[in-house]
């Protein structure tokens, strides 16, 4: 890993680390913003649902707010949004919630709907399990389900298609928490007033209670008809509505009402109310009222715990009254557990890790592609495609942001033009008949209705009534029940800021329905307290599908322009650096040593002044050559250039004083011995020369290297690879000498002798600073070679001690053992005599001779001289040519005639 990488790591780890933590632990949301549903659960814990993003996180909460278990669901779903119909939460925590999905383009409902089941103790972070819900057999009214109530079972309620029936599906609790398959216990069909609507329903034994969209409560047997329990009077419009219904075990239900804020038990049996809280008390220590709430959830069996929604005046954000055990808490913001922190912060980085070491890397093996590669058009190839794909890349995401920018614009002022075109429609008189929920069924209510249905946008209203505001003309909602823009704080302020400033306010709203461009505009009333709000909206996944299309055209023009551009860039690089391959043809040739090749060019640009600057540098070249070569083969001369090789020298400038070399070596001497004449120096010279011409071109053969053991050249020494390499380089060159003997002059004739020893030896540079001389040095060669006189008088040719003979392959070679010599006076060295280089007929009589004269050898070592002589007489009776056998005779003679002698061979 280069130093490089590991900054890049190191300054990778450091921004992803410091971002990470910023969002984690600094940059968290301020209060609460948006809530999707709120139940009050066991404990006084509250389970909560919020849009993070394009997740949806159910969390479960305790008392302060910290999130106790969390779980997450995607926003989307199938091309649909997902949002929360209803929701509750058991006895021992379970949640079960009814999922709808709408059409993100136009926000209708679509057909398929899920139970969810949550159980967040099961784990560390929970179980899910999904049910679909059934909307009836084929012959049967389609169900849209709604709400959901849980006692011994869970009910699960819903308004069929035409609005005449409810349909309410009690399912077995076991089944729908641990099974694939929920076990439908018993399925009850009610008929309520379709004139009438149903906003909530809500079972009460076998019964049914639910609040009409006019305000009113119902009581619907099932097989009967239904019955109205509250209002107690038929006044048209009522004075008070409810807009809160929770069912109690012993068949009573809880209403809220909304004029009040009184929270009331309602007898289904008879219709008797009784008063559980006022709308103006307060609420614990905290500066809220009853009247106050938003939205409203008891906890399942305990009817005084529950949560309530409130939306602060300070802040504008929401909070969450709990209230439990007799006491009062309040959560003004959601905070995660530092574990939960910690774990996000830790995924972040990690994410973030990998992105920018997967970019850093991406960098670098880029830059090791263009600095590495061999060819300068990959390199100008891997420089300019990859800029360029960057280049349509930024540009892609610039233009991309500013289609999408223009688009937002252009649907910002769509949405704007409906809102006053249906501003224009109206008159203010025709909210003036719109004053209570019973009013939606009345002519304006079906005229505004019917004319915001056939808008090309999504449309919705609102009121805003003595600074509260409430929902308008809806065809899923009542007329003026506060839930239509509840718990969503970029809505209610959007909504009171266009009401407040009396002119149209554009923005973004992300809720349910989903995230769409939204355009609320005031209508005024004559009443003078009360201002109705148009709101027209256009879903940004239309945004999102019209950007798209744009994407990927222009992914599509992109990569036809990177293929088109990029064969353009290849082919006028490849004539651009065409020539650059001639140049490389004729550098290749002249580094092979074509000296004389040159450049052509036919061009007035850079590559012609190259041209230009390399004729001019080869000629100069070539000059130099010349010279560098004669200057060199002048010093190889005197210097052979495998001297500096066995040195473990490159050249001869690597050589200096005390370079050398030391190990055991094969050693071959070849002695020249000239014969007592009158040759003058010219034929000595002559004859000297021819002797190391023949050695030398041997040697040179078996990559021996040639030492010259002393001025005149008469004595040379070969450091051989191996002895096997030495004894063939000796019979070459016996054979060459042979050769010309036969036609020279006896005067001129080569009288050549070879020692062949395996020695530890010390080859170097000797001398000084102003002269080097390479030397070897030996002390056992140079003793052993005092015999070589003697050699040479007994007429042997090639001389091989005992060391070299053990490395050698025997088999190949005739030879005899013919005396001892050593150092300091010690004989223990074997001398043998290999006569290979003898004419056939001579090996055929030395090979013939050779087990008598191996005789005689023992007997002289053994000072058997008299035998000895008589054996060695015999041989050379046998063998005239034996020379050895001539000397040994001679020895034997004089030894019995005790006569001084001192030789080398014993």
């Amino acid at each position: 890993m280069t130093i490089h990488l590991k900054w890049i790591l190191f300054l990778s780890a450091v921004l992803a680390l410091t971002v990470s933590v910023l969002q984690s632990f600094v940059l968290l949301p301020d209060g609460i913003g948006s809530l999707e549903a709120v139940a009050a659960g066991p404990e006084g814990r509250t389970v909560v649902a919020v849009a993070d993003g394009d997740r949806l996180r159910l969390q479960v909460l305790r008392q302060d707010g910290a999130v106790y278990r969390s779980v997450s669901l995607p926003r989307t779903s199938g091309g649909m949004n997902v949002r929360i119909a209803d929701m509750t939460v058991g006895e021992d925590g379970t949640v079960y919630l009814i999922k709808h999905f709408t059409d993100p383009e136009t926000g209708e409902d679509g057909a398929a709907q899920e139970l969810l089941v949550y159980k967040p103790k099961l784990t560390p972070f929970g179980r899910l399990r999904t049910h679909r819900l059934d909307h009836g057999a084929q012959d049967e009214e389609a169900v849209r389900y709604n709400w959901l109530s849980l006692t011994s079972s869970l009910s699960v309620t819903g308004v069929g298609e035409t609005g005449g029936t409810v349909r309410r599906d009690v399912y077995d609790l076991d089944s729908v928490r641990d099974s694939a398959t929920p076990t439908i216990k018993a399925t009850r069909s009610y008929t309520v007033d379709i004139n009438q609507g149903v906003y909530k329903a809500a079972p009460a034994g076998s019964d049914l209670v639910y609040i009409s969209k006019s305000g009113k409560v119902f009581v619907a047997p099932e097989g009967g008809d239904s019955r109205q329990l509250y209002p107690a009077n038929e006044a048209d419009p009522p004075t008070t509505y409810a807009v809160l219904l929770v069912p109690e075990a012993n068949g009573s239900v809880l209403i809220g009402v909304r004029n009040s804020g009184d929270l009331l038990r309602l007898h289904t049996a008879d219709g008797r109310t009784e008063y559980l809280r006022e709308g103006t008390q307060g609420v614990g220590s905290f500066p809220y009222l009853y009247r106050d709430f938003v939205a409203l959830s008891f906890a399942e069996g305990e009817s005084l715990s529950f949560a309530a929604v409130v939306q602060s005046s300070e802040t504008e954000t929401f909070e969450i009254v709990v209230y439990h055990g007799d006491g009062y808490s309040l959560i003004t913001e959601i905070g995660m557990t530092f574990g939960e922190k910690l774990l996000r912060a830790l995924g972040r980085l990690l994410l973030y890790l990998l992105a920018l070491v997967l970019a850093a890397l991406a960098v670098q093996f880029l830059w090791i592609l263009i600095s590495g590669s061999r060819t300068i058009l990959l390199k100008l190839s891997m420089a300019s495609l990859p800029l360029l794909c960057a280049t349509l890349a930024l540009f892609g995401i610039y233009s991309s942001g500013a289609y999408r920018d223009a688009l937002e614009t252009t649907y910002r002022t769509k949405a704007a033009d409906q809102g006053n075109l249906m501003r224009a429609l109206f008159t203010t008189s025709s909210f003036d008949n719109l004053t209570s929920p019973s009013h939606y069924r009345g002519t304006e209510y079906k005229y505004l209705q019917q004319q915001m249905e056939t808008r090309e946008v999504y449309t919705s209203s609102a009121y805003f009534v003595d600074k509260a505001l409430y929902t308008g003309v809806d065809s899923s909602l009542p007329l003026l029940y506060p839930y239509g823009i509840t718990m969503n704080r970029d809505a209610y302020l959007l909504h009171r800021q266009a009401a407040l400033s009396g002119s149209q306010q554009i923005g973004v709203i992300d809720d349910g329905l989903g995230e769409r461009i939204v355009s609320v505009t005031p209508v005024g009333s004559s009443s003078g307290n009360a201002v109705f709000l148009l709101e027209t909206s256009i879903f940004t996944a239309e945004v999102d599908r019209a950007s798209g299309s744009f994407i990927r055209n222009y992914l599509l023009v992109s990569a036809a322009c990177i293929v088109v551009v990029s064969i353009l860039l290849i082919i006028s690089f490849t004539r651009v650096l065409g020539p650059l391959r001639e140049i490389i043809r004729v550098l290749e040739r002249f580094s092979r040593g074509r000296w004389n090749e040159r450049l052509k060019s036919k061009t007035n640009d850079e590559l012609a002044d190259i041209s230009r600057v390399f004729n001019k540098m080869a000629d100069d070249i070539q000059v130099q050559l010349f010279h560098l070569k004669t200057l060199s083969d002048t010093y190889y001369r005197f210097i052979p250039q495998r001297i500096f090789l066995l040195m473990g020298k490159e050249n001869l400038g690597d050589l200096e004083l005390g370079s050398h070399v030391e190990g055991d070596y094969s050693i071959l001497c070849a002695d020249l011995h000239l014969r007592a004449s009158g040759l003058g120096y010219r034929g000595v010279q002559e004859l000297t020369n021819l002797f190391f011409s023949i050695i030398h071109k041997a040697g040179s053969d078996v990559e021996a290297t040639l030492v010259a053991d002393s001025i005149d050249l008469r004595s040379l020494k070969l450091i051989c690879p191996d002895a096997d390499n030495a004894v063939g380089l000796a019979m070459a060159a016996i054979a060459q000498i042979d050769s010309y003997n036969a036609t020279a002059g006896v005067e001129a004739r080569l009288d050549v002798s070879f020692f062949l020893h395996n020695t530890h030896m010390f080859f170097g540079v000797f001398g000084d600073e102003e002269r080097y001389i390479p030397a070897m040095v030996s002390e056992e060669l140079a003793a052993l070679l005092e015999s070589s006189d003697t050699y040479r008088q007994a007429a042997s040719r090639i001389v091989v001690t005992e060391t070299a003979l053990s490395t050698l392959d025997r088999e190949r070679y005739f030879y005899r053992f013919i005396g001892k010599a050593g150092v300091g006076g010690k004989r223990d060295t074997g001398i043998y005599d290999f006569y290979d280089s003898s004419p056939p007929a001579i090996i055929r009589l030395f090979s013939d001779t050779q087990p008598t004269f191996d005789k005689a050898m023992q007997l002289y070592q053994e000072d058997r001289f008299y035998d000895a002589k008589n054996l060695f007489t015999i041989v050379l009776r046998e063998n005239q040519y034996d020379g050895v056998a001539r000397h040994y005779v001679f020895r034997c003679e004089r030894e019995l005639a005790d006569e001084p002698t001192i030789t080398a061979l014993r």
